[in-house]
């Protein structure tokens, strides 16, 4: 496989995560699964090469993807083991 063998996939990704953010009816709601579906498709488009799938299996890569959600200050990391975003508080939160 060549880089350009994974492009058109990565393309075709997005534009379903595209598509499935259009439902929601609010614009930061919007905006917010706009944001989070394309996170999800990084992550699926990246086990697609094979070199980090062999790694992730191996336990010798972890993969980690998050955002600020700037609406509500807070950030957000994706978890690939539940397929969720979670906020994550801020240590003078406690």
């Amino acid at each position: 496989m060549t880089l350009g063998d994974f492009l058109p996939k990565f393309l075709n990704l997005a534009g379903q995560a595209i598509s499935g953010s259009l439902l929601s009816n609010q614009q930061e709601d919007r905006k917010r699964n706009l944001t989070e579906e394309l996170l999800r498709v990084g992550f699926e488009n990246l086990m697609t090469y094979p070199w980090i799938l062999d790694r992730v299996w191996a336990n010798q890569l972890e993969l980690h993807g998050g955002y600020v959600d700037v609406q509500t200050d807070t950030f957000r990391i994706f978890s690939p083991l539940t397929d969720k975003f979670e906020d994550v508080k801020h240590k003078s939160d406690d």
